[in-house]
């Protein structure tokens, strides 16, 4: 994939100059007032063209000079996009307004965590070491996870499943003979709350006749509990506060397409400095081999839930230390 990908670069290289031309011979280069080079956005775009055409240049002809490090500004390139939506700058440019005032708050923060460091170590120090052992059998997770005692409870959730199919579809029934058709499939929620009642029912019967195959329509009964917003009709602070919420999800979604492409860059960034460089015999689901394996590792870094669960995928020899994990206190210390 990645050979492919090097070969579509000067077909990208050829549509970014494309476009730097056109906006070359609209606006000028640099020297009045509303040329290129006067706009923060039209000087990234122009380092990414500049890039790009000296690293192909450099791959393509005999070049004593090593241009492959220009490959890392190839990043950037998603950020393009943010030139071309004015929502996308203007959160941008919010953000990096409010960076200053942030700076005082984190330094405040830092002292704050600085303190209650050094109480720490005056109370804690060298009293909290621990060891992880090694033992014959983990007996916890026997007791918890006894098939014996597990099997009285395996149909449990089927049973569920039918009293609540039953209670939702006396519900419907209910609200048809009370509003009659034509007022019950006025509303686009009663629409939607009938069609996934009568695919649960066909799921159902289904799974009579053909057990082990499903449809995973029993997956949008989830949606029912969208039914809860009705409440806010009746509670005008709730109702002022789900308005303003709704009010705000252009800027909300024009933010969050802003932190996707912040992370597309940094898993493209991952991906030229890490990409097939850590190749291990054991699959390891957290890597920078191909781009939706970049995407969802820095996902998780970005989460903050990364230092667990890559630690527990990442291969690691017990051989060597037995009864010491990536994630055990021996291990740590």
């Amino acid at each position: 994939m990645a050979k492919r990908l090097e070969c579509t670069e000067p077909y990208f290289i050829g549509i970014f100059c494309f476009e730097f031309g056109i906006k070359l011979v609209a606006l000028g280069f640099v020297f009045h007032k509303g040329s290129y080079l006067r706009n923060g956005w039209n000087i990234m775009d122009f380092i990414v063209v500049v890039s790009g055409i000296l690293a192909t240049a450099g791959a393509h002809m005999n070049i004593p000079v090593d241009l492959r490090t220009l490959r890392a500004v190839r990043v950037l390139r998603p950020l393009k996009l943010v030139s071309g939506i004015p929502s996308l700058q203007i959160v941008l440019k919010s953000i990096m307004k409010a960076m200053v005032p942030l700076l005082q708050i984190g330094l405040l923060l830092f002292f704050a965590i600085l303190m209650f460091a050094i109480i720490g170590l005056e109370f804690y120090s060298g009293k909290l070491h621990h060891t992880c052992l090694p033992t014959a059998d983990i007996l916890g997770r026997n007791i918890l996870h006894s098939p014996s005692h597990s099997l009285h409870f395996i149909h449990y959730p089927n049973y569920a499943e039918f009293v609540f199919l039953g209670l939702f579809l006396a519900e419907m029934f209910l609200k048809m003979y009370g509003l009659g058709f034509r007022l019950y499939f006025h509303s686009s929620f009663n629409c939607f709350d009938c069609g996934v009642i009568v695919g649960s029912i066909f799921e159902v019967v289904w799974g009579f006749f053909r057990p082990g195959m499903s449809f995973g329509i029993s997956v949008l009964r989830a949606l029912r509990l969208l039914r809860i917003f009705k409440i806010t009709k009746y509670w005008a602070s709730l109702r002022n506060l789900v308005v303003s919420l709704m009010s705000s999800m252009k800027s909300i979604i024009s933010l969050l397409f802003l932190l996707f492409l912040f992370i597309v860059v940094f898993a493209l960034l991952g991906m030229q400095l890490f990409g097939g460089r850590f190749i291990f015999e054991d699959y390891t689901p957290t890597n920078f081999d191909t781009f939706p394996a970049a995407i969802m590792t820095v996902f998780q870094v970005w989460l903050l839930h990364s230092r667990l669960s890559l630690s527990l995928w990442l291969p690691h020899d017990d051989t060597q230390n037995p009864g010491i994990s990536p994630t055990s206190p021996q291990g740590q210390d």
